[in-house]
């Protein structure tokens, strides 16, 4: 994903998350290290239907919530992709905002059973974050600032990133809590994909 090649550019900034976070797990570590090798593992693939989801319905709308999250994290790859090499590759940001405002839509017209709206809302948000992040770079771009000066801090600790990141967390969290018997496979499917469409 793009956002592999983002945080390569700021070695500094990736040390910083492992300082920040002490207690992270091997497996944890090991992704990062993934990262930084440019080599991450692939995300781990759902085994369907979700067993353990709490009857049919959750299942489906875990399924359907999970494919409009790799849909979210391919555009994000497509879009880093045209801040990165200068508009020559990749999504253009306004074609970004446009597909990314559709689909917050089709997330948002899912029928949910009502304990998951607490796992779709911080996904729901994390989106508006990643949308403002887009947004300030493109303005920055677009106001006449060489795609070379933006890579720089205020983008690497944009607050844009930080927020969506935790927001990625927190349904991450809530999954666990709400499905604490899920098979291993799906917990790790759980975190591999909402990990793939976080920017950081």
């Amino acid at each position: 994903m793009w956002h592999r090649h983002f945080r390569s550019l700021f070695p500094g900034f990736v040390a910083c998350l492992l300082l920040a976070a002490p207690a992270a797990s091997a497996d944890r570590l090991g992704r990062v290290d993934g990262i930084r090798s440019n080599r991450p593992p692939e995300p781990a693939a759902f085994d369907l239907p979700i067993e353990g989801a709490g009857g049919a319905d959750e299942s489906r709308f875990l399924s359907a919530l999970f494919d409009l999250v790799d849909e979210a994290a391919l555009l994000n790859e497509k879009v880093g992709r045209w801040l990165l090499e200068g508009g020559r590759e990749g999504l253009d940001p306004r074609d970004y905002f446009e597909e990314l405002d559709r689909l917050r839509s089709r997330i948002e017209a899912l029928p949910v059973p009502g304990r998951l709206e607490p796992v779709r809302q911080p996904i729901l948000e994390a989106l508006l974050f990643q949308r403002g992040f887009v947004r300030d770079w493109f303005r920055a771009i677009d106001a006449g600032l060489s795609f070379e000066s933006q890579l720089t801090d205020e983008f690497a600790y944009h607050e844009g990133l930080h927020r969506s990141h935790r927001m990625l967390l927190k349904a991450h969290a809530e999954l666990l809590a709400l499905f604490p018997e899920i098979d291993g496979t799906n917990q790790r499917a759980f975190q591999d994909h909402l990990d793939a469409m976080d920017f950081r």
